[in-house]
Formats: C-alpha cells, sequence, structure tokens
C-alpha cells in the first residue's frame, strides 16, 4: 500500500468530521486498539487538552516549549489544512509518507473486526503507534470533538488542558455552556493535575466539581497582561516573566498563558515558545503584494477576537473570503461580518458539510451585508480580490477547511 491509497483507505471510513453524527461510546474503540497491542497504555507522559478554543494554539505552545528544553515530543492535532499528515507529527516534523501507508496496513484488517472504525479512531490509532515505535518523552493530544467519546480519551494522562469552552457543535454536544462543559470535562479520570481559564462561570462549576470529584488538582490561570500585540507575534506578563509568541493576535494571550501554567507544573524550566509551528491562526501571508490574513476562526466568539486583533494591527477594514459549515450559527457569524468587513466574498470548501455560498447570500442580504462575490471554491475568490479589489488586506475566515484550500492554491 502506498500514501495515496492509504490515504483514499482512511477517507472510506466514517467520517464525522465531514458528515453529522457522533460515536455513542469509546468501548469498541478500546477492544479495536487491544487488538493491535493497546498502544496508548504505552505512551510516554501523555498530556490531553480539550475545550472549545485555542486547544490547537495550546497544544503547540506546549509542544515548542518541551522540544526547547530537548524533548522528543509526539503531537497530535486535527483537523489539518493540507496534507494528512499534519495531524501526526514529532518536533513538530510530519510523519513520513511510508511510514503512515506502513501503519494504515497494519490497522486495517482489525478495522471491521467488530464494526467499521472512523476516520479519526484509525488516524488517533496511528498517531500512538508511530509515538511509541519512535519512544518520544511526552505525548501531546489535542482532542478532536468533545471530550468524553473523543478517541483521545483512552489514554491515563499525566496532565488534563482544558481552554476556554464556549458554545460550539451544539448538536452533538449540548445547546448550553455547561452541558458542553461536562462532555470536556468528562476527560477527567484521574488524580492528576487539571489547567483552565475560568471563561464562563457555569462551564467553570463543572470543571471544579468534577476535578473534586475525581480528587484531581485544579489550577485557574488568570488573565495575563497583555504588553504587544504586533504582526511579529504577541507578548504578555505573567507570574513576573514576560514571553513572547510567534502567534499573533490577542486571543493567544489566554493560550499562552495556559500553556504556561501547565508547562509549569511540568516543571520545565526554560518557557520558550519560538520554535511552534501552526499555520491557520493570524497567519499573515503576501500574494502579489497583497497582505492575507488566514485565521480558522469558525464560530461567533472566535470571529469577535480575530477581529479585535485584526484592528489592533491593521486600520481599515478588510475584503473578507467566508465560508462555514452547516452546522455553525451562520446568521450570528454573518452580523460580525457586516460590521467589520468591508465586503465579503461568499464560498463554498472542498467538504460535503460546507453551507453552500448562494444559500450563504441568501441570509447574508437579508442581513444587508455588501457581498463582492459568490464562489464555489475559495481560490476562485481569492483571485477575483487580488485581480479586481484595491490593495486592502484580505481576511479568509469562518473554517479550517477554507483555510486549507487557500493555502493549497497560494
Amino acid at each position: 500500500m502506498n500514501f495515496e491509497e492509504a490515504v483514499s483507505y482512511l477517507y472510506s471510513l466514517i467520517n464525522y468530521e465531514y458528515r453529522p453524527g457522533y460515536v455513542d461510546s469509546l468501548k469498541p474503540f478500546r477492544e479495536f486498539l487491544k487488538e493491535i497491542g493497546d498502544p496508548q497504555k504505552s505512551l510516554k507522559s501523555p498530556i490531553l487538552i480539550v475545550g472549545t478554543k485555542g486547544k490547537g494554539s495550546t497544544a503547540s505552545l506546549v509542544t515548542s516549549a518541551l522540544i526547547s528544553n530537548g524533548y522528543k515530543v509526539g503531537l497530535y492535532t486535527s483537523p489539518h489544512l493540507v496534507d494528512i499528515r499534519e495531524r501526526i507529527r514529532i518536533n513538530f516534523s510530519m510523519i513520513h509518507e511510508e511510514r503512515f501507508a506502513r501503519y494504515v496496513e497494519i490497522i486495517k484488517p482489525h478495522v471491521k473486526s467488530d464494526g467499521v472504525r472512523t476516520y479519526f479512531e484509525v488516524l488517533t490509532a496511528i498517531s500512538f503507534l508511530y509515538f511509541l515505535d519512535e519512544n518520544v518523552d511526552f505525548t501531546v493530544l489535542e482532542a478532536g470533538l468533545g471530550g468524553r467519546l473523543d478517541a483521545t480519551n483512552v489514554v491515563d494522562q499525566i496532565l488534563t488542558v482544558i481552554t476556554p469552552i464556549d458554545l460550539d457543535h451544539t448538536k452533538i454536544l449540548g445547546d448550553t455552556v455547561d452541558k458542553i462543559a461536562a462532555e470536556k470535562a468528562a476527560v477527567i479520570k484521574n488524580s492528576n493535575p487539571v489547567v483552565t481559564f475560568q471563561y464562563h462561570d457555569e462551564a467553570f462549576q463543572v470543571i471544579r466539581d468534577m476535578a473534586r470529584q475525581i480528587n484531581a488538582p485544579l489550577y485557574v490561570v488568570d488573565s495575563p497582561g497583555i504588553i504587544d500585540v504586533l504582526k511579529s507575534g504577541t507578548r504578555i506578563y505573567i507570574e513576573g516573566d514576560v514571553i513572547f509568541s510567534p502567534l499573533v493576535g490577542r486571543f493567544q494571550a489566554v493560550n499562552m498563558a495556559v500553556a504556561y501554567k501547565a508547562l509549569k507544573l511540568l516543571k520545565v524550566e526554560k518557557i520558550d515558545f519560538s520554535k511552534i509551528e501552526l499555520r491557520g491562526r493570524f497567519d499573515i501571508v503576501k500574494k502579489n503584494s497583497k497582505t492575507i490574513v488566514i485565521d480558522s476562526a469558525h464560530n461567533k466568539v472566535s470571529l469577535k477576537e480575530f477581529f479585535n486583533s485584526y484592528f489592533e494591527i491593521f486600520r481599515e477594514k478588510p475584503y473578507v473570503i467566508f465560508g462555514v459549515s452547516r452546522d455553525k450559527n451562520i446568521e450570528e457569524m454573518l452580523k460580525i461580518l457586516k460590521n467589520n468587513a468591508e465586503e465579503v466574498v461568499l464560498v463554498g470548501s472542498s467538504v460535503p458539510r460546507t453551507m453552500e455560498p448562494e444559500l450563504l447570500n441568501d441570509i447574508a442580504t437579508e442581513i444587508g451585508i455588501k457581498v463582492a462575490g459568490v464562489y464555489k471554491k475559495p481560490c476562485d475568490a481569492l483571485q477575483f480580490l487580488i485581480t479586481n479589489k484595491e490593495n486592502k488586506v484580505i481576511a479568509v475566515i469562518g473554517s479550517f477547511y477554507v483555510a486549507g484550500d487557500i493555502y493549497k492554491c497560494l
């Protein structure tokens, strides 16, 4: 099996990133893991990160600092932007194509032995096997969706990190913040430390109660002092230290503070985020002399935070390329664009659950948004703006998948 065949096989499995639904039990996945040797039980120092916002950034920040201290770190994140191997990395280097294909070949005979396993579960299993074979010092795992039933929630983590929780994926996780928090906090399953940031009182109470029930010490991160938000990165003041990260945006300050506290609990001496590699988070790129800001903000709160940081750096409204999945609060997101965008170009993306741009246009028109164009493909929208509009900043927001499509055409 070559790499292309391995990827094609994975996409033939149930994929809840692309279609509605979710697993209803971890028991079949645990049985599946048992068949391939229970690799999750032998992983070194697993760190499990859940939450609504900032999981990927926090996971990458923690990884960066651990690398700076000389550790070998396995990092598992989702979704990917361009290459599926972005999800499985050691010291930020992607798993090799041949190695990836070999693990798929090893796992494939077990996939249908007790009900078909999902795309995400198989990817998670591959990461476990790879990190175990490579004898990493730390395993940093970002949960995909929720926590309680997420495939990553089979490890016995040394540290649990819960980033800010808000309303998202409400049809699966619940329609209130406390219900969503309960799904996330359910990953607390041992007496090892828990790190969180108090974003919503209701969510915090759920996390606090779960930590008490499990007898896990809870560490609550205070709001950091923000010193600078620049095109080159973000600088904060926390617990007597001044910390800089190349990640841009006011919203990154909380992620940095949460990562800082987690690292202190791990007794990491040097908090250095300079080695971080992370795309799709206020990523400023140039194309034909145009400035393009690519961000994966995909809900109402993250859109607000994006624009707060955007106007701290840029002084004019951007042209916006916007696409979104059907399960999001689309009307609320479009209302935010109305007040912050010069004009909006509406797009689809490469995944089936994208909201059709023509239907987006109907909603946007009712709201009163100035729509400059409607395109099936984000690349066509980008080319339109580069060719036909004046030299304003172009912001790409609304979806990881739209961001990924833009990276491909860049």
